[in-house]
């Protein structure tokens, strides 16, 4: 039985498995060891609110749609590197997440993943991402810097617009797509970027579309 302190959720978890246990002294959700699938909108609705800081296991394989969405109180995730798939929306609106450390097999950050994390200052995109999917960062206005990998091949519309602190970074010349308004909003200084957009109608314009002002532009050497 359940203590005063702790109660249990419901939860997709292999037959046998814990249901996921909520510490309501720390606010800390802990999903048990055995747990592979997330599934979408499991942690979204309003028992969960309360929720500061999810412990996520390790074998872990798939955090789903609208997970977390809308926890405004959560603060800090602990996502292990088992998980390979974190479905659309999964953290949008939690306004006081301040940090994720995302796993090192993940490819691509589906669209509005972190949309409206007001809160959020600090993320790190593993080597593998390929794709940055549409509104993925929308209004993270804390957002003061990010560090783009090698790899990356496409950045959707809208992905960076509004993250209003956000003032320089560097495009690598892995790049083959920006979208339109993908850094609207932004307070661009310093946009380093590859050589070959320099000479490129067709990258002047996307860039023109995207956000990123003449000013703010500086080419890399050949």
């Amino acid at each position: 039985m359940a203590s005063r302190e702790t109660f249990l959720y419901p939860s997709l978890v292999p037959l046998g498995a814990q249901s996921a246990r909520f510490d309501r002294e720390n606010r800390t959700l802990r999903v048990p060891a055995g747990t592979a699938v997330i599934p979408s909108w499991e942690y979204a609705s309003s028992q969960h609110r309360q929720i500061r800081r999810a412990v996520l296991p390790e074998g872990l394989a798939v955090i789903g749609e609208y997970a977390f969405y809308e926890r405004r109180e959560l603060r800090q995730v602990s996502i292990p590197d088992s998980v390979r798939k974190i479905g659309a929306s999964a953290f949008s609106f939690c306004e006081k997440l301040e940090q994720a450390v995302l796993p090192d097999g993940l490819w691509e950050i589906e669209q509005g993943l972190f949309f409206h994390c007001t809160g959020l200052r600090e993320i790190s995109l593993p080597a593998g991402v390929q794709i940055i999917g549409r509104d993925a960062f929308w209004g993270c206005r804390s957002l003061a810097q990010i560090s783009l990998p090698e790899g990356l091949r496409k950045i959707d519309r809208n992905a960076f617009r509004f993250c209003t602190m956000l003032t320089e970074f560097s495009i690598p010349d892995s790049v083959l797509e920006i979208g339109k308004q993908a850094f609207e909003g932004c307070s661009l200084r310093e946009v380093s970027l590859p050589a070959a957009f320099s000479g490129s109608a067709y990258w002047q314009r996307r860039l023109d579309e995207a956000g990123i002002s003449k000013r703010a532009r500086r080419y890399r050497a050949q």
